[in-house]
């Protein structure tokens, strides 16, 4: 037997064919290959891994195909680290929420990564709120038609929507539970969440570096009420401060809360910030992109500033519509925006980052290092309550944090990462991302255009902003850009654009 198995393997081994025993299932392989019996045999071969068989030198190329993991879900076009085809969108990864928390070193594509998760929810008749540092959104917010703000004109009131949203819920404000402020859930009212927001806010401006108890945590939220009753639309920060000072003389001339009250004199509308918190907030509902430059404020108020934001656009996003719309409010250089040191201030980002997923929406904070977020407690609140993780190429604190913290990734997952290299310089930005228990690598490629709109880089950004004061238009100023410093890759483009529109008979 032996002798024959060899000679036959011979034979058609001289014939460039190479042939395996098939042991033990000599019978299935016989009567599999007779005419009209396969069908029959189908199953049996099936359970026997032969229905399909290839050799290991072949398939080793559909490695990719069949081993890649790959998002079909739509969003942003991210080819996988394989090149295979993959999207990303935030609201469609089967998370627990749809926070991200953003990383990635100066010149690892960090605002074309962002840009490009922007554009698709916008299309798709998303909201999308940026908090920006350095100008980074400006001319894509321009481009899409969207309201860019800077510190002269944002006004961030907290009692500004609370009626519209009154009306929407059919429920009063004045009757929210001060009793649920500390809960996770807050029993899902809305009218609970919007009071925990503003009074955690109140707090966090009184008394930023120092905890509030939960005494004068109730004395606020009762102040903060007291106020809307009087005063609805029209409350003020002032108007808050005079309730605390009745209810300090109603409660035997209780210290704690007149000094509390005196500590907002700075917010009032006789103080240095009293602008800011209470003329009317400009945040609109209706409209689609809206991007606030923060570079103008001072460090001492950014932090209330941002804060009040976030409460401004948590209720945008109550009142935005329908909950399956997909809201995303961006913070860059979120650890510098987050820091604190008091326990509201944690409590306020855990609440408002859990309010984004109950009125559909998201946060996504941006750092340029991942060990950012663990600068201030308030940041790593933020990473914490963020299922998503889009983690680009760091910086020389990334081998220290690894270093610090072996647990935080899988050895595998640091190796790939130590290896994404500079956009600049490979013409792709190289990006992990951990969605709920996925993790998996991708590419972002951008073609020239988008490349003029989307960078930062000093010169090219320099050059566009040159070209729309001197009157040219967002996209003729993106255009030209895009031909001074590609004009290679705009030539390759632009044969690509003419290839389509012939072929499909439309223009683009």
């Amino acid at each position: 037997m032996k002798a024959d198995i060899a000679s036959a393997l011979g034979a058609f081994g001289e014939a460039g064919l190479s042939l395996i025993p098939t042991n033990m299932i000599q019978g299935q392989a016989l009567l599999s290959i007779l005419p009209f019996n396969m069908l029959k045999f189908f199953d049996d071969a099936k359970k026997a891994g032969r229905v399909r068989q290839i050799k290991t030198s072949n398939l080793v190329n559909f490695f990719p195909i069949v081993g890649e993991f790959k998002r079909l879900s739509g969003g942003m076009l991210l080819p996988t680290l394989r090149n295979q085809i993959g999207y990303f969108h935030p609201f469609r990864c089967n998370t627990d929420n749809y926070n991200m928390a953003v990383t990635g070193s100066s010149g690892s594509g960090k605002s074309f990564i962002m840009q490009n998760i922007v554009y698709p929810l916008y299309a798709m008749g998303g909201k999308c709120f940026i908090l920006d540092k350095g100008d980074s959104y400006k001319k894509l917010t321009q481009t899409l038609g969207g309201v860019y703000m800077t510190s002269g004109n944002i006004f961030l009131n907290p009692f500004t929507h609370i009626a519209k949203a009154e009306s929407v819920e059919g429920k009063s404000f004045s009757d929210a539970d001060t009793s649920t402020l500390n809960e996770a859930d807050q029993k899902d009212d809305p009218m609970s969440i919007l009071l925990g927001d503003i009074t955690g806010l109140i707090a966090s401006m009184a008394a930023p570096n120092s905890d509030l108890g939960d005494y004068d945590e109730s004395a606020l939220s009762d102040a903060i009420l007291m106020a809307w009753t009087a005063h609805r639309n029209e409350t003020l920060i002032d108007h808050v401060q005079e309730a605390l000072f009745t209810l300090s003389k109603e409660r035997g001339d209780d210290r704690r809360l007149s000094d509390l009250a005196h500590q907002l004199n700075k917010y009032c509308t006789s103080g240095i910030y009293g602008d800011i918190f209470n003329k009317p907030s400009q945040l609109d509902p209706n409209v689609h992109l809206t991007t606030l430059e923060l570079d103008g404020f001072s460090d001492a108020v950014l932090r209330p500033v941002v804060f009040a934001l976030i409460v401004s656009i948590n209720q945008t996003m109550y009142l935005a519509g329908d909950r399956n719309i997909p809201k995303m409010c961006i913070i860059e250089e979120a650890w510098s925006l987050m820091s604190g040191s008091n326990r509201q201030s944690r409590a306020f980002i855990n609440k408002g980052y859990r309010t984004a997923r109950k009125f559909g929406g998201s946060f996504a904070s941006v750092t340029q290092g991942i060990s950012d977020f663990f600068l201030s407690e308030e940041a790593q609140a933020a990473y914490n309550n963020s299922d998503i993780k889009l983690i680009l190429r760091q910086g020389s604190d990334f081998k220290k944090f690894v270093k610090e913290n072996p647990t935080a990734f899988d050895p595998y997952y640091v190796s790939l990462i130590n290896r994404f290299q500079e956009a600049k310089l490979t013409g792709f930005s190289s990006a992990m991302i951990q969605a709920g228990s996925v993790t998996s690598f991708h590419r972002l490629f951008a073609d020239p255009w988008s490349r003029a709109l989307f960078s930062t880089e000093p010169n090219e950004y320099q050059y566009c902003e040159k070209l729309t004061e001197g009157g040219m238009s967002i996209e003729e100023a993106v255009e030209n850009t895009a031909w001074h410093f590609y004009p290679n890759e705009m030539q390759e483009f632009e044969a690509i654009k003419q290839q389509y529109e012939e072929d499909n008979h439309v223009t683009v």
